[in-house]
């Protein structure tokens, strides 16, 4: 995701976020909270993380993507959903703190 774009801080926020919460609702406390932290309105937030997350798809290497974010039925590499990235991106981190 490049660093430049508003989204990145917010997803950076978010996932970081999600490792003390992960099960906590994206719409009613993620965004708001990340909206908070980052001076923004959640539906700006969401906006921002969608728009860091289509740039990082738009430069993807597929295989690093599948590794990460698997792929679907006919094999194709799918864009993740905010919701998803943000889960996968902080279940990495919490698996990856338990070693």
């Amino acid at each position: 995701v490049p660093t430049k774009l508003r989204g990145y801080a917010c997803l950076r926020e978010a996932i970081l976020c999600s490792v003390q919460n992960p099960d906590q609702s994206i719409t009613k406390e993620l965004y708001p909270r990340v909206a908070q932290l980052c001076n923004g309105t959640p539906g700006q937030v969401e906006r921002s993380i969608r728009s860091a997350i289509g740039a990082a798809w738009k430069n993807r290497d597929d295989s690093l993507w599948r590794q990460y974010f698997g792929s679907d039925a006919e094999g194709n590499t799918c864009k993740p959903t905010n919701a998803e990235f943000i889960a996968r991106v902080a279940d990495l981190l919490i698996v990856s703190g338990k070693d």
